[in-house]
């Protein structure tokens, strides 16, 4: 219903519509981007939790792959597109503007496209982990405006610089809420495994190589590592798609973020307990992705930070 009316609002109006109503603006947002999908390609999923070098893949396969059309997601499952957009809903109205991030749009679109075609594709997937205490620090810089909104709008819905590093480090370790915490060590479990049905924990990741292959019947899917993408992302685009691309793009990098001072002063000053560092580097994802000896670096990297 609001796709038909909107079409025939004047633009005044439209305008007027998209600011009071987060419903009509999302309704409107989404008719723009269908307007952009080029169903006829070949589609080809990022899907992964945030804030993992996603960007960077991304940009790389745009730039040398034409022949897909790439969705960016993070939830595609009915109950957490809900969940996702009723994130965006309170931001809109904490901040008093109306947003939503094109990601959540993607993950409509596909979700309508794989209740259409069940059964019917196997789809390719990509995903991408991270260190699981860098990937939380990262997410809570990127998505602070949504996740702690009323504390944006108290700063006039600016730039997290203008939030002070004390309070954004008491934020993270006492309000970023365990559910955001634990996401990394979650992810595969809450996410991939309702959507395609693969569990990857049933079998290994090859460490040494860097990423893997894995398939059933509704995907197959590849898993890199972002510490290592400059040296895997070629040969396992060779092996997954069979495309061979000559370099690595870079994208949606923290240090190069309007907010990279306060960044780099919250990893100065942060100061990590040790039961967080066991509960993220104990984990059953931690372990099935990295080494001991890699856990060991990751772990002597925040701990530093208490020295």
């Amino acid at each position: 219903m609001l796709e038909s009316i909107a079409s025939l609002l004047p633009k005044r109006i439209d305008r007027a519509f998209r600011r009071r109503s987060f419903e009509y603006f999302k309704q409107r947002r989404y008719d723009e981007y269908l307007a952009r999908v080029d169903a006829n390609l070949e589609p080809l999923i990022i899907y992964q939790m945030g804030k993992v070098g996603s960007s960077t893949v991304v940009e790389t396969l745009a730039k040398n792959c034409p022949e897909y059309a790439l969705y960016q997601v993070h939830v595609l499952t009915p109950e957490w597109v809900k969940e996702v957009e009723n994130q965006y809903r309170q931001a809109s109205k904490d901040l008093g503007k109306q947003t939503i991030d094109e990601h959540v749009l993607a993950s409509r679109y596909l979700l309508d496209r794989m209740d259409r075609k069940q059964g019917r594709r196997r789809w390719k997937v990509i995903s991408i982990v991270r260190d699981p205490v860098a990937r939380n620090v990262s997410a809570f810089f990127q998505a602070f405006p949504i996740y702690f909104s009323s504390v944006a709008a108290e700063h006039d819905g600016k730039s997290i610089s203008s939030v002070k590093v004390e309070e954004l480090i008491n934020l993270f370790l006492d309000q970023f809420g365990e559910d955001r915490h634990r996401l990394p060590l979650e992810w595969f479990q809450i996410h991939m495994l309702p959507a395609f049905g693969l569990d990857i924990y049933s079998s290994t990741f090859d460490r040494n190589k860097g990423y893997q292959i894995y398939s059933n019947e509704h995907c197959e899917l590849l898993i890199l590592r972002t510490e290592d993408l400059r040296n895997t992302l070629r040969p396992a685009l060779r092996d997954f798609l069979d495309v061979d691309i000559p370099a690595l793009a870079s994208a949606n990098v923290s240090a190069d973020k309007d907010y990279a001072e306060t960044y780099r002063a919250f990893i100065e000053q942060m100061v990590l307990p040790s039961d967080y560092l066991d509960t993220l580097y104990d984990s059953a994802y931690a372990r099935y992705f990295y080494s001991k000896a890699e856990i060991t670096g990751f772990r002597k990297r925040w701990e530093k930070s208490a020295s």
